[in-house]
């Protein structure tokens, strides 16, 4: 399992493409928001790890860390902005999230504005300000 500074550093790499792609031409809103979600990913593996309360996560399925993120009280806050992002990656990455709408694109889903404001002002600041609490001091210094 790795330690919690693992995932800050590649929580740190996700926010570099994410820098990298809000400035690409033509704009990349699924790409941006697929890195978003997987920085949050990574920061809620950081919250676990750094959490004896948590189980830390033994797999790459979505099913069971969403179930212990949303599982556990103390991450309640965190769980609801995931969610959000968690869909909206799902329709990034695939056209349809989990109920099963479709779309013929990600912008019939969200504009890049929306993308800009919502996934990354909103979402990923709540999951990152909600795991930075569960961190130590020495693991939060070093997310960027």
């Amino acid at each position: 399992m790795p330690e919690a500074r693992s995932h800050i550093k590649q929580a740190n790499r996700n926010k570099q493409a994410i820098d990298h792609l809000l400035t690409a031409q033509p704009s990349l809103p699924e790409w941006v928001t697929t890195a978003a979600f997987y920085k949050a990913v990574h920061l809620v593996e950081a919250a676990f790890a750094s959490d004896p309360d948590a189980p830390h996560s033994h797999t790459c399925e979505h099913g069971s860390r969403n179930a212990t993120l949303c599982g556990a009280r103390s991450y309640k806050n965190i769980c609801k902005h995931y969610l959000h992002l968690y869909r909206a990656s799902l329709i990034a990455r695939y056209l349809e999230d989990h109920n099963g709408n479709e779309y013929r694109s990600f912008s019939d889903y969200m504009a890049f504005d929306l993308v800009k404001s919502e996934i990354l002002g909103h979402r990923l600041k709540q999951i990152e300000q909600g795991c930075k609490r569960k961190m130590p001091q020495k693991v939060k210094a070093a997310l960027s």
